[in-house]
């Protein structure tokens, strides 16, 4: 992908005494550096290669940054001077090289990087500009746009037909800064050339295509702003967290055991035996999903305790609900031809939470019936008795209920669909 370069060479003024003794790229965003977050997010979209444009407090940037490794992404500096954001990107042609995109220093935008690049360079413009529809919401609208086109843009002034506004991130290839001979690639002194006048070059030579991102911007800018962006990335750091969990526990999953699962459903089957599913709660929901998919694609005879909520509400009311999924296997006539799938967070403690699961699978243990569990607890009855179990692993600072439940759809598609036991339907 193409390197980024990164424009942190503002002073950060609006910010106040937050700015007084750093710069805007390492104002504090939910317990780290403001600029870590934007390498984050770069990296994730596949950029490696990133080249800050600082000026301001130059030396405190780079002291945190380095050289990108600790961030899994590389890094390189380029020193502006206080020329501009037209002139920072100038200076730093040499390390950008021929195309390259361009995110302002207070801007964290997450959209499709790679469908921008692929955009950009669909289009044949020397530039590239990603706007959204803001309608001054998020700041004055500074972009005319219409049909697909950009028919124009300053921040000098709010136009009655300006809708748009400039996403904070763009694309260039370098020859859009040739219209610009005074201002050398190296060495070069003189007034400030901004961001926008090289835009609006680019309009005036018909150079300039668009793309409109769906997802609004955050920016740092402001101390509004910057309330807004912590409040963003602490909701979108639970979901990255959230998310790699769910793939390492995914990693952790024992396929043999889970192989081992399909050859008792497979000799369950064969024998013409059931299978009995347990749960509460969603698991309960999950078993009821599982019966579907075990009698419509495997051909197996299936059966949820709680699908009954008539009889479930019976048995609870007149004699108690530890006594129910018991009492629902020995009416159901259970035997040694028969397989009881338990769906449970705890796997069922005697003397404790799930007391009417760990009940039952003794039974199931009693009546020789093969045993399959997918719980969230090493304890539990389910894993001491059953032939095969997957224990989901508790994730620091994690729900286990959340990813076991979410484990016990994963595993019983892997069932349901796999060649040896999938009829089709």
């Amino acid at each position: 992908m193409m390197p980024v370069a990164i424009l942190a060479g503002g002073l950060g003024t609006r910010l106040g005494e937050l700015t007084k003794d750093k710069p805007k790229s390492l104002v504090d965003v939910v317990g780290r550096p403001f600029v870590e977050h934007q390498l984050e997010l770069l990296r994730q979209a596949g950029v490696s290669l990133v080249v800050m444009c600082v000026s301001h407090m130059c030396t405190e940037i780079r002291w945190v940054v380095d050289n990108g490794k600790r961030l899994g992404i590389k890094v390189y500096y380029s020193y502006d001077d206080q020329l501009g954001t037209g002139g920072a990107l100038v200076k730093a042609l040499p390390l950008l090289g021929d195309e390259f995109f361009v995110l302002y220093g207070d801007t964290y935008l997450n959209c499709d990087y790679v469908g921008v690049e692929t955009r950009f360079r669909a289009s044949g413009k020397h530039g590239m500009m990603c706007i959204y529809r803001n309608e001054d919401r998020w700041g004055k609208s500074n972009v005319a746009y219409h049909n697909g086109t950009i028919l124009g843009y300053t921040k000098r002034q709010n136009l009655p037909n300006m809708h748009y506004i400039d996403a904070g991130l763009s694309a260039f290839k370098s020859i859009a800064f040739s219209r610009f001979p005074g201002w050398k690639r190296e060495g070069f002194c003189g007034d400030k050339l901004d961001l926008e006048d090289i835009f609006n070059g680019l309009l005036d030579a018909n150079q300039l295509a668009a793309y409109e991102v769906k997802n609004r911007f955050y920016e740092i800018g402001t101390v509004e702003g910057l309330m807004e962006t912590r409040e963003y990335i602490e909701k979108t750091e639970y979901l990255h967290q959230y998310r790699d969990a769910t793939v390492s526990i995914l990693q952790q999953l024992d396929l043999i055991m889970i192989n081992r699962m399909v050859e008792l459903l497979a000799e369950a089957k064969d024998k013409k035996g059931r299978v009995f599913f347990l749960g509460v709660g969603g698991s309960a929901a999950n078993c009821s999903h599982a019966v579907n998919d075990f009698r419509k694609k495997c051909h197996i005879e299936a059966y949820a305790s709680t699908d009954n909520i008539a009889e479930v509400t019976a048995r609870t009311n007149d004699n108690g609900w530890d006594s129910t999924f018991i009492e629902w296997l020995r009416t159901s006539r259970l035997c040694d031809k028969d397989l009881v799938f338990v769906l449970s967070v705890s796997g069922g403690i005697l003397n404790g939470v799930s007391r009417n699961i760990a009940l039952a699978v003794n039974y199931a243990a009693e009546c020789r019936a093969k045993i399959i569990g997918i719980v969230g607890n090493v304890d539990g009855v389910t894993t001491q008795r059953a032939d095969a179990c997957i224990i989901i692993p508790a994730i620091e600072g994690q729900s286990i209920t959340a990813h076991a439940e979410e484990m016990q759809s994963v595993i019983l598609h892997m069932l349901a669909f796999h060649l040896r036991l999938n009829v089709g339907g």
